[in-house]
């Protein structure tokens, strides 16, 4: 059995055809690591807290679309 491919038939059927949008309208989704672990996947500039869009800025990321890990 693989749990890894069970997960995600599991999160593509619950989330199929719903779209979660961070402030600004910077794309963000929940997405399976390869411990399988869930992690968010998001834009390097996503920014909740309004301060700007520096990379001092954004909060919290642990995986991101351009390859840069953020905290």
């Amino acid at each position: 059995m693989n749990d890894k491919k069970n997960m995600e038939k599991c999160y593509d059927v619950a989330l199929k055809g719903k779209k979660n949008y961070a402030a600004g309208n910077s794309h963000q989704r929940f997405v399976f690591n390869e411990d399988i672990s869930i992690g968010m996947q998001t834009h390097s500039v996503q920014v909740i807290d309004d301060y700007g869009n520096s990379d001092g800025s954004t909060v919290g990321t642990w995986w991101n679309w351009a390859g840069i890990n953020q905290r």
